[in-house]
This record gives C-alpha cells, structure tokens and sequence, in this order.
C-alpha cells in the first residue's frame, strides 16, 4: 500500500527527530507512543517503534482498548505519574483532542526532565474524524510552537505543506 504524502512526511519527521534521541541516549530508556492504533497488526506498539526499540522499553497508549495498546488513557487528562517516560511520541492525533491545550501540560508532566517529545498533526489533509472521535485541528508552524512553548523547548522541526512536525525538549 502506498503511503500519502502526508504520511511521507510525518515518517520523515519521525525518523530525522528519532536520529536524535538515539543520539542522547546510551542505555535503555522508557518511551510512550500515543495512538498505536494506526500499526495494526503490523507493530502494537506503534508504526515507528521500530526507530526506538534498541534503546526503550516502549509503551503504547491510546484511548480505546480496542487497539491492543497497553494503556487506555486520555493525553489530555491523563492518569499516569510524573516523570513517567524519557520520550513521548505522539503523531497524527492532536488533531483528534477536544482539549487540546491541556495536551502539553500533560506531556510536561508526563515526560521526565529534559525528555523529548514529538508530535505531528496534520496541516493541509482531508476531514477524517472517526467514530470514536473528531476532527478539529490543525496547526502551523507557529501555532505549534505557540501550543508548546512555555513548557517546552523547540528543537527542532519539519514542516511541509501537508504537516507540523516538532521535536520538543521538555523544561522542568
């Protein structure tokens, strides 16, 4: 099955942001990938888990236990502890959350100190809610960083005109 350009894109980003986490760090780690119900069978613990399994003990999340993942919960009003994983991975879901600034205050407190974290949502894509949720958002460049920036640091991004992708840095 071919890719869309969207989903090219969004890989790109991952695989570049995911070049640098591996960078930094040397032993294993503890990840959380959000939404691991686009994988399938093809990976339960998310599409790009493959970027990240030699060094993190990964954790798939998502809101509805009927995508296999290990953990149901809601990014914007979540349950787990502080400090709970090193890199959060989030792609192709801001979108999908009603409360979407609740969202980084989450990851913040989520992620452990200078953990990173990348999210990806759609810019230029067609409406695609689903059952279980809708579709509300999209953001630029700038309302990416804007979402982010009192909690997170900017690292870097990839941006096209089908995505805003960031790799975040978290600040504690």
């Amino acid at each position: 099955m071919t890719k869309s350009k969207t989903r090219q894109d969004c890989e790109a980003a991952v695989i570049k942001f995911a070049g640098v986490i591996n960078h930094n760090y040397n032993s294993p780690q503890h990840s959380l990938f959000v939404n691991c119900g686009n994988a399938g069978d093809v990976n339960p613990k998310g599409e790009y888990s493959y970027l990240f399994k030699d060094k993190f003990d990964l954790i798939s999340i998502d809101l509805h236990a009927k995508w296999g993942c290990d953990i149901v919960d809601d990014i914007s009003n979540s349950k787990l502890p502080d400090n709970y994983c090193d890199v959060f991975l989030m792609v192709q879901v801001l979108e999908h959350i009603p409360k979407i600034w609740d969202v980084p205050k989450n990851i913040h407190r989520i992620l452990k100190p200078d953990g990173y974290a990348i999210i990806d949502i759609p810019f230029s894509y067609p409406f695609h809610p689903e059952p279980e949720f809708p579709d509300l958002w999209r953001l630029t460049p700038q309302g990416m960083e804007y979402l982010f920036k009192d909690l997170f640091i900017a690292v870097d991004n990839y941006c096209t005109e089908n995505n805003t992708s960031y790799l975040f840095k978290n600040i504690k």
